[in-house]
C-alpha cells in the first residue's frame, strides 16, 4: 500500500567526482578576460583564447564544470543588474487558457523562437541559435500542446501520464532556451533525473541521481523573477543550484502536494499542522533614505516559523507584525536572500516553507515532480491509482488530488508561457 499520508523530506549529502558545475575563482578569471581583449592581435595569436591566457596564468586547466559555472555566474550576473523585464500580458479571466495556448502556439515559428532565444539568455554571445535547434524546439512545442489537449479530455485514470510527457516535451524546449549551459539537444542526457522509491512512496532526486530533465528544468531557472505593479525582483538561485548537484533529496507525494498554494484548504483538510505555503506580500519603503524591500509572510493566524525566515533572509531585521512576520530587506541583502516563492495566474504571491534547508525548488519543477509521481503509479499500480480517485485511502485525499489536477491543467500553460514566450502573463486583477 502507499504511503500516502506521510510527510517525507530529507536530503543526504553525495560526493562525485564530476558535477556539472565546479566553483572556481571567478574574479581572476574575469581579470584574465579583461586583459585578453586588450592584448593586440600578435599577443592574442600566442594565447588563442581567454582560456588558455587563464590557464597559462593560473597554472590550472579548466575543466567542464569550470566553463559550465562561469556560464551560469554570468547569466545570473546578467539578469540580476538588467531593467529590462517581459512586459505583463493582461488576460481576461474569461477563457484565459484559451488565449494562454494561443500566445504558445504563437510562438511555434523558427524565427520566432530565435528571437525569443535572444531575450531569455542575456549573457550569451554570438549569432544565437542556429535554424536546425530552432525546428527542433518547434516540434517539441507542438508534442508537448497535443499531449496536453490528449490528456485534457481524458479521464483522470489515464491523465497523469499524458501530462508527464507532454511536460517532458516541454521541458526540452525550456532548457534550451533558458539554460545558460545548453545551446543543442544532443548534449541533453536522456534521461528524467528522478527516481521513485516504492518501498516508501518517494521521489528521490538531485546529486545522487543520474542527471536528466529535471536538473535541466532547474538550471534553466537561474534566477526567480518576481513582477509587482510598480517594480520587480530577481533573487539569484546560484546557491540553490550549487546545493542541488550536491545533496540528494527524497520527497513524499503529501510533502510535495504541500507546497501548492492552491490546494493548500484541502491539504490542511489532511494535516492542518504542515502546510508549507504562506500568504506574502512585498512592497517598498523608504527608510532612512535608503530603499528597502519589506516582504511580510502570512495571514494574521498562520506564519512560518522563525528559522525559517532567518536560514531564507540572512542579515535582515525580522519581526512580528499584527500576527504576521516582517523582514526588511536592504537592496544589499537582497543579492544574499534565498526565499522560495512563487506568484499565481493573477499574480499573488506565495512564500513557500523550504522542506529542506538551501533548497529552492521552481514551481515549474514542484509540478514535474507531482506528475510524474502520480504517473509512475498510474502506469505500475493502477489499482492504487483507481484508489486514490475513488476515496480509496480517504475522502479528504481523494479531494485534494482532483483538485491538484485541474488547478494543474489551469496553471499549466501559465507556467509554460513565462518559460517560453517573452511576456510575463496574468489574469486582469485589480492590484495590477
Amino acid at each position: 500500500m502507499l504511503k500516502i499520508t506521510e510527510i517525507i523530506s530529507k536530503s543526504l549529502s553525495v560526493e562525485s567526482n564530476a558535477y556539472l558545475f565546479e566553483v572556481f575563482d571567478i574574479n581572476s578569471y574575469q581579470t584574465c578576460i579583461e586583459k585578453f581583449r586588450r592584448l593586440d592581435n600578435d599577443e592574442r595569436k600566442k594565447y588563442k583564447s581567454q582560456d588558455l591566457l587563464y590557464e597559462n596564468e593560473s597554472a590550472r586547466k579548466l575543466s567542464v564544470g569550470n566553463k559550465n559555472y562561469h556560464k551560469l555566474y554570468d547569466e545570473i550576473a546578467e539578469k540580476l543588474k538588467s531593467s529590462i523585464e517581459p512586459p505583463v500580458l493582461h488576460i481576461d479571466s474569461f477563457g484565459y487558457e484559451d488565449v494562454l495556448w494561443d500566445l504558445l502556439r504563437s510562438i511555434e515559428s523558427e524565427s520566432r523562437i530565435r528571437e525569443i532565444y535572444k531575450k531569455k539568455k542575456l549573457a550569451v554571445k554570438g549569432t544565437g541559435l542556429n535554424a536546425d535547434t530552432a525546428e527542433k524546439i518547434v516540434d517539441c512545442l507542438r508534442q508537448g500542446r497535443g499531449l496536453f489537449e490528449a490528456g485534457k479530455i481524458a479521464g483522470a485514470l489515464s491523465k497523469p501520464l499524458i501530462y508527464f510527457y507532454s511536460f517532458t516535451s516541454f521541458a526540452y524546449a525550456i532548457a534550451i532556451m533558458n539554460s545558460p549551459i545548453r545551446f543543442k539537444f544532443e548534449s541533453m542526457k536522456n534521461s528524467h533525473g528522478h527516481k521513485y522509491n516504492h518501498d516508501d512512496s518517494t521521489i528521490r532526486f538531485g546529486g545522487g541521481v543520474p542527471w536528466g530533465t529535471f536538473g535541466e528544468i532547474m538550471v534553466s531557472i537561474p534566477v526567480t523573477f518576481i513582477k509587482e505593479k510598480s517594480f520587480s525582483i530577481r533573487v539569484s538561485n546560484l546557491d540553490s543550484i550549487l546545493h542541488f548537484q550536491k545533496n540528494e533529496f527524497e520527497f513524499s507525494i503529501l510533502t510535495l502536494l504541500s507546497m501548492i498554494p492552491e490546494v493548500a484548504d484541502y491539504f490542511k483538510m489532511i494535516d492542518p499542522n504542515n502546510c508549507a505555503t504562506f500568504a506574502l506580500k512585498i512592497s517598498t519603503e523608504l527608510i532612512n533614505e535608503k530603499a528597502m524591500y519589506i516582504f511580510v509572510i502570512g495571514n494574521g493566524t498562520m506564519k512560518p516559523d522563525r528559522e525559517s525566515i532567518e536560514d531564507d533572509f540572512p542579515g535582515c531585521d525580522i519581526s512580528e507584525e499584527h500576527g504576521n512576520v516582517k523582514i526588511t530587506v536592504s537592496t544589499e541583502n537582497m543579492k544574499k536572500i534565498s526565499p522560495n516563492i512563487y506568484q499565481d495566474s493573477y499574480g499573488n504571491l506565495a512564500y513557500i516553507k523550504k522542506t529542506v534547508p538551501s533548497l529552492v525548488l521552481p514551481e515549474i519543477c514542484l509540478h514535474f515532480l507531482i506528475m510524474s509521481w502520480f504517473s509512475i503509479v498510474m502506469r505500475y499500480a493502477p489499482y492504487e491509482w483507481s484508489k486514490i480517485l475513488t476515496n480509496g485511502y480517504s475522502s479528504e485525499f481523494t479531494l485534494l488530488v482532483n483538485n491538484y489536477l485541474r488547478i494543474f491543467e489551469q496553471k499549466y500553460p501559465l507556467m509554460l508561457s513565462r518559460m517560453l514566450s517573452d511576456y510575463f502573463p496574468l489574469i486582469k486583477n485589480e492590484s495590477f
